[in-house]
């Protein structure tokens, strides 16, 4: 959530008509959820996830009192195979529907995946990173990604909360992550000429088939920076990040 809100003051603006609530609990356990019905209303299955925490936060509002839904999940698959018993084979087909059930902001929702979590934006040396590109992570130390994350950054979490330097910081994990992803789609470590080029389906097909499966490893990326990407338009991206870049 800190990240989040750090991200909307400094580029975003969004202002006062957010609702960001963290619920807890991983990707794999909203697919059995949406496997009983894929007709229920996003709001009400967050709801009845909060209320198993005693939290009504949520409680005052409906359907109607949201016009866009955004959702921002780990690729956890150490989670799915060593908590909840899936093959990768599995866990892989409930990220590809999830991905097709949540892929509109004004309807179901849009989600987000970071590969394998949202600590990713922290896999850096300093930015720009000319092998940000090339990191990756494998499946069978997932675990510990957190701890080897902290000792492989240049950087810290306060660098993109609290410090000074944070809007640049943000700038430049948010170019890294939205090249990378061009990259993961077309090939290119660059910007992308349109938005449908990092689309989330085909970010998932990439990390599959060209990492996952043959090598048993994710393609470090991180999910804020191609929301931010995703939700600002096109000269609101140029005024805010790329007008900036050094």
């Amino acid at each position: 959530m800190a990240l989040f809100e750090a991200i909307d003051s400094l580029l975003l603006h969004i202002g006062n008509e957010k609702i960001v609530t963290t619920f807890q609990t991983n990707f794999y356990k909203l697919y059995d959820e949406i496997q009983k019905d894929e007709d229920v209303l996003t709001l009400n299955l967050l709801k009845e996830w909060l209320w198993t925490k005693d939290d009504h936060s949520l409680d005052e509002y409906s359907t109607d009192d949201f016009t866009e839904i955004y959702l921002f999940f780990d690729y956890d698959i150490h989670a799915a195979t060593s908590f909840l018993h899936l093959t990768t084979d599995e866990a892989n087909i409930a990220v590809k529907k999830m991905l097709h059930i949540f892929d509109d902001e004004y309807e179901h929702g849009r989600l987000f995946v970071s590969y394998p979590m949202i600590e990713s934006y922290l896999y850096t040396k300093k930015m720009p990173d000319s092998d940000f590109a090339t990191y990756t992570y494998r499946i069978a130390d997932l675990a510990n990604f957190k701890d080897a994350t902290n000792a492989f950054s240049d950087y810290t979490q306060n660098q993109f909360t609290t410090a000074h330097a944070k809007q640049e910081n943000w700038r430049k994990a948010i170019l890294q992550n939205v090249y990378k992803a061009n990259y993961l789609c077309i090939g290119q470590y660059s910007m992308p000429v349109t938005k449908a080029d990092i689309i989330q389906a085909d970010i998932f097909d990439s990390e599959v088939n060209h990492y996952v499966v043959p090598n048993a490893e994710v393609s470090i990326l991180c999910a804020l920076p191609l929301f931010v990407y995703y939700y600002l338009r096109h000269e609101l991206f140029e005024e805010r990040i790329l007008s900036h870049k050094k």
